[in-house]
């Protein structure tokens, strides 16, 4: 999986490739995140059909797997890039505006130099930032970045590593092939046995916070935060991996939205662990097949989803009629060219990332009783427009999906061995299986009484 389009406030971030940008969505000036540090890997290609050459397994290694976007307070603006070769990067953008000339702030873009960069232990699937209250001064709150990685982990970075290491309540060391100092700023906070994450989200303020993960077992946890060790719930309905969730930021909503390799968008309580609707989607020719929901985003009021698919020319606007008897039951589709990301930049305007000319397309969405109503805006956000010049004049290159696949096209994702069963037809459940068991125990002690009264 892969997350390359995140929001915060009026500042946007975006990967293409392997090169990343961020900027105010009120300003046309962007910043170019430069790539990590690290050495690139050494790869064993002995044996390989077909060796790719250096140039090409560089570029394989910066892919960008997932960015992140958080403006603290009114204040700094941190970015987070994680990429194929499990660097995750942090950046202060703030911190290098004021240190740029009047010169430099007129050019096309400016490059910003990462502050940190840690060493994941598997590759990132999804990335958010997170704050971590202080219960005795809210200003000494400290903030994180999770990350959700191939191993099913949910680990916990420190923005700088000369910043207050990220200690809090619940929260386990993570010391495995990591130095006792470096553990200081990355916190292990859950786990899920035996799969991959695949999508991560933080809710809620303060003490009443909740962390939601998905994972490629058709599952999502609710648990509490920073205490994670609680799990408070799970949803649970899917028929297949859950490639995406979001949730409503607005007070008092505890609705969130995910999509799922089974073809459903699900409508959630994530307070009660309940479903509230569900929704098939469907293509062109009117029917659901290979119609896969890869991203989803709900707006502020957890009203509208827009939901994107791998490998089809549209995304889907669906929404949540104001009396709750549905969801889904207002749909739009918009043709937007292969979409690979979506987010709301307020409750009525949202941005898709397509692989159309232009890459960065804003749209407005209304709806009353009988419809949504969902339009094309150019010309809103300056650094959407600014961002979609310089992509043309740089041929920047998106993915073809956010999905990976192997030689074969097969998803990795995908359990190909599963066969699902009920319950009542597994082994363990056949009458006849026990019967056998208990005769077959009954002989054995008969046979150790009758060597017992031999001896």
């Amino acid at each position: 999986m892969k997350q390359l389009l995140d929001c915060s406030g009026h500042y946007l971030i975006g990967g293409w490739g392997d090169r990343a940008f961020v900027g105010c969505l009120g300003t046309s000036q962007i910043y170019e995140l430069e790539r990590s540090p690290l050495p690139p890997m050494n790869h064993d290609t002995s044996g390989a059909p077909a060796a790719a050459t250096d140039d090409e397994v560089n570029a394989r290694e910066q892919e960008i797997q997932a960015v992140a976007v958080c403006n603290i307070n009114n204040g700094p603006i941190w970015c987070a890039v994680a990429r194929h070769d499990k660097s995750l990067s942090l950046y202060c953008v703030e911190k290098s505006i004021q240190d740029e000339t009047s010169e430099r702030l007129n050019q096309s873009s400016i490059v910003v130099q990462p502050c940190t960069t840690y060493k994941t232990t598997k590759r990132v699937t999804s990335l958010c930032f997170a704050s971590i209250p202080d219960e005795n001064d809210i200003a000494n709150d400290l903030t994180v970045v999770i990350a959700a990685d191939l191993a099913g982990d949910a680990v916990a970075f420190a923005l700088e590593r000369e910043a207050q290491p990220c200690d809090g309540a619940g929260i386990t060391h993570d010391t495995e092939e990591e130095s006792v100092e470096d553990a200081r700023f990355r916190r292990l906070l859950l786990g899920h046995t035996a799969t991959m994450l695949t999508c991560v989200r933080v809710v809620g303020d303060g003490a009443q916070q909740r962390i939601l993960t998905a994972d490629r077992d058709e599952k999502i946890r609710v648990s509490s935060f920073p205490n994670t060790h609680i799990i408070e719930g799970f949803l649970l309905g899917h028929e297949a991996f859950v490639s995406c969730l979001d949730v409503a930021r607005e007070d008092h909503v505890t609705r969130c939205v995910s999509c799922s390799g089974d073809g459903t968008v699900r409508m959630w309580d994530y307070l009660t662990h309940s479903q509230l609707g569900q929704f098939t989607l469907v293509g062109d020719d009117g029917t659901s097949d290979g119609v896969l929901p890869t991203r989803v985003a709900m707006n502020t009021r957890g009203s509208t989803a827009i939901v994107c698919t791998d490998d089809q020319d549209f995304a889907q606007v669906l929404h949540w009629k104001a009396d709750n008897t549905g969801f889904g039951l207002l749909i739009n589709t918009i043709h937007v060219g292969t979409t690979l990301a979506a987010l709301w930049i307020d409750n009525e305007f949202f941005v898709a990332m397509s692989k159309a000319p232009q890459c960065l397309q804003v749209f407005s969405v209304s709806s009353d009783d009988e419809a949504n109503h969902v339009r094309a805006v150019d010309g809103r956000f300056p650094f959407i427009d600014a961002m979609n010049k310089y992509a043309t004049s740089e041929n920047l290159a998106l993915p073809a999906s956010v999905l990976e696949r192997d030689d074969f096209g097969v998803l990795k994702m995908q359990k190909q061995e599963e066969k699902r069963i009920s319950n009542t037809d597994r082994a363990w459940n056949d009458a006849g299986r026990i019967e056998t068991a208990k005769a077959r125990d009954k002989r054995y002690k008969k046979r150790k009484i009758e060597q017992a009264h031999a001896h």
